[in-house]
């Protein structure tokens, strides 16, 4: 993984006092899913257009709707609202560690519904994954609520069923 280029993005978003949470394929993995990732994925609670000076600064550069970095040319995305999951709803996000450094990721139940809302065969696989990792401390309650919201509820059941919970 990206780590130095991660953590020089939560670097940015404590100096500018921006809220974030990491979201998409490396949270994911965070959460125990074996599916790999080249994208770093967060949900910022500015215009993320207002870091494209600051993130050029640190070697990224915009190519339409993401970022490049100059060395590794690792695509980063920046957005409001991913799949549902922004920082005005009432969502769940837990604080891990990268590395010595303190990450806010969305929770295992977010990572699941926003993933089932992309749909794709292999996105569903990922979502599965990530609730057999985490089925014995997932928030059933919160996951169920959150999957009617985002119009997936029916999917999450279905997933729920086949691993037994």
């Amino acid at each position: 993984m990206y780590v130095e280029q991660i953590i020089s993005i939560l670097k940015l978003f404590e100096e500018k006092d921006i809220e974030y949470t990491l979201v998409g394929g490396i949270s994911g993995i965070i959460h125990g899913s074996p599916y790999t990732t080249p994208e770093v994925e967060f949900v910022v609670s500015i215009d993320p257009n207002d870091l494209a000076d600051s993130l050029k600064k640190l070697g990224w550069r915009k190519e339409e709707d993401r970022y490049f970095h100059k060395t590794l040319k690792i695509p980063l995305k920046l957005y409001r609202d991913y799949r549902g999951f922004n920082l005005n709803k009432n969502v769940k996000i837990v604080e891990t560690r990268l590395g010595k450094n303190k990450i806010k990721v969305n929770s295992p139940e977010d990572y699941v519904i926003t993933t089932a809302v992309g749909g794709s065969l292999e996105e569903l696989h990922r979502a599965l994954a990530v609730l057999i990792a985490n089925k014995e401390i997932l928030d059933k309650d919160y996951l169920i609520r959150r999957a009617g919201e985002e119009g997936v509820k029916e999917r999450i059941l279905s997933f729920l069923n086949k691993i037994g919970v």
